[in-house]
């Protein structure tokens, strides 16, 4: 019986030669999160002062900050009024059919 290759990750290689989708690249979300927390921290805000006046909890921003996982529509407000803006920029290779 031949012996069949599994891979322990699957890798663009892989996806490509299988005809898969490859995956989004990641949004940083810790350099999002160091981002406003320089931000926060240039304003002298502490992390109850920027909690406060956001409206929202001490662990929701401090989970930002760390680039823990939150809603997308709470980091785009919250980022918004520090005037950090995420933008999308189209990728640098050819698109491929996904139907």
């Amino acid at each position: 019986m031949p012996k069949v290759r599994i891979p322990t990750a699957v890798t663009p290689e892989f996806q490509k030669a299988q005809g898969l989708i490859p995956p989004a690249p990641p949004i940083d979300l810790v350099k999002i999160g160091q981002t406003l927390r320089q931000k926060r921290k240039a304003h002298g805000l502490t992390l109850e002062d920027a909690a406060r006046r956001l409206n929202i909890s001490k662990g929701t921003l401090i989970k930002i900050e760390n680039g823990k996982d939150v809603y997308v529509s709470t980091l785009n407000w919250i980022l918004e009024r520090f005037n950090i803006r995420l933008t999308l920029k189209p990728d640098t290779e050819p698109e491929q059919e996904w139907f």
